[in-house]
């Protein structure tokens, strides 16, 4: 009986892993622009033009044309740097070109790393994590998430290896909070774990820590004139709602945070071991970062991207011995493992020909909108509008949570001449105006009726609802 389980549960990580790759590399050319990646991919066209970054959006960007562009910047200016240095054609998929790099190098370094005989069981685990196809759509998007996490594994890896937190160590765990402020759970488990049981040797990894954040602050307040950090407030700060809580982390449980506690399960009993405990300390607290950060509105599987790296580490460390569990946890192992391959595979049916008919109707919009060189569009996100105007007009999810004069100066810009039609992707603008749904709807209420004042819909293409000016 446990023969055969092992090897149903071997069949399903390795299908797992084969499909989510699949998956992973075919969604890098087929899907649209997503919302922070028009954020990311817009500020970097700034600063390749020479722009500044930071700009009060009550003001706005006039570099443009009549129609300006509010937003804040979102997160630091590290990602965005990065994909500055490639031209504007080829940066989308330069993006998401290195956020899969960053994703699958980091799964496969891990493994490289583990001993001979830890390595078969990191190998299974890096399957599922690069595997779970929640978790591939934010590993390849073209966002910060994967470097940061890969600096994240990096770190860890070494502190495992040299047995303290070195000043390596405190840099790499340092930029990747600087590269994407969320990804700070392991950070937090290992350098709390290395203070209560060896206080001296963290020490040049805290000054390392400290050493890098004041320079990387320092080096934003002059670019920014004193402004990231409201920036960085405003645009990640949207307040916690635990129904979103509830609507991210109940559904999903069962493959992103059930598997986690598995592991951590696993290691305990390999606790004697000062790497597992290091290692233990780090999921956990990546574990129970996410787990509260998945109440904040806006929040989305991405952040699950951290935990499941640091718990394909955990794997790579435990003793093989301590791998082999109980049949009834075995059996529900294989039972997951079975049921996400079969999930793998229905997704890549199922979602991969929408991705693909989705950019075509994206290109019909576009044609229907009919843009002159000063017109604009206007999208439900910054992916629409990057798309559409190589350019955004707006974040509208930001600025529909943050202070009333920088929205009454975005309602303003909808009156513009120059706004030619607006895109949307969902069917908010057909809905009554009383329905409002706080945590997900990207306009407010207002704006729903300034936008179907202005705008009237003439064509409904599968995903995407296009309104032109009356």
């Amino acid at each position: 009986m446990m023969r055969l389980t092992g090897l149903v549960l071997r069949a399903a990580l390795i299908s797992i892993g084969l499909t989510g790759i699949v998956y992973g590399l075919a969604i890098i050319f087929l899907r649209p622009l997503d919302t922070v990646e028009g954020e990311l991919l817009f500020e970097a066209s700034r600063l390749r033009s020479g722009f500044p970054l930071w700009v009060d959006p009550h003001v706005g960007a006039h570099e443009y044309g009549p129609v300006p562009a509010r937003y804040y910047v979102l997160y630091t200016a590290t990602w965005p740097a990065l994909i500055a240095l490639v031209p504007p054609s080829v940066a989308p998929l330069f993006s998401r070109a290195v956020a899969t790099l960053a994703f699958y190098g980091g799964l496969l370094w891990i493994v490289l790393r583990a001993s001979p005989e830890r390595r078969h069981h990191a190998f299974l685990a890096a399957a599922y994590a690069g595997g779970v196809f929640m978790l591939v759509r934010a590993g390849v998007s073209g966002s910060a998430d994967s470097l940061a996490v890969l600096l994240v594994a990096i770190a860890l890896l070494r502190a495992l290896t040299t047995g303290s937190l070195d000043a390596v160590a405190g840099t790499l765990f340092t930029l990747a909070a600087w590269t994407k402020p969320n990804v700070v759970g392991a950070a937090l488990g290992a350098f709390s774990f290395t203070i209560l049981t060896q206080r001296l040797r963290v020490r040049s990894g805290l000054l390392a820590a400290v050493g890098v954040s004041a320079a990387m602050a320092g080096i934003e307040h002059v670019a920014s004139h004193g402004q990231w950090a409201t920036h960085l407030f405003r645009s990640t700060a949207q307040p916690l709602d635990w129904s979103v809580w509830f609507e991210h982390v109940a559904p999903r449980f069962v493959f992103l945070g059930l598997p986690h506690l598995g592991v951590i399960a696993f290691a305990w009993h390999a606790r004697a071991d000062r790497s597992v405990r290091l290692a233990l300390a780090s999921l956990a607290a990546s574990l129970a970062w996410t787990l509260f950060s998945m109440a904040k509105i806006g929040s989305s599987t991405n952040y699950w991207i951290e935990p499941s790296m640091v718990a394909v580490v955990v794997v790579s460390v435990l003793p093989s011995r301590k791998a082999v569990t109980f049949p009834p946890i075995a059996v529900g192992l294989a039972g997951i493992a079975a049921l996400l391959a079969v999930l793998n595979a229905r997704t890549i049916f199922f979602e991969l020909p929408r991705l693909q008919t989705a950019r075509g109707e994206l290109g019909r919009a576009a044609q229907i909108c009919a843009l002159g060189p000063t017109d604009v569009a206007i999208g439900e996100h910054p992916g629409i509008e990057m798309t559409l105007n190589q350019r955004i007009v707006a974040t509208p999810f930001q600025l529909s949570h943050t202070e009333a004069r920088d929205l009454e100066q975005w309602k303003r810009d909808m009156h513009a001449p120059e706004v030619r039609c607006l895109i949307m992707e969902s069917d908010l603008l057909e809905k009554p105006v009383g329905n409002v749904d706080a945590a997900h709807d990207r306009f407010s209420v207002s704006m729903r009726e300034i936008a179907r004042a202005e705008f009237a819909l003439v064509d409904h293409s599968g995903s995407f609802w296009t309104y032109r000016k009356r």
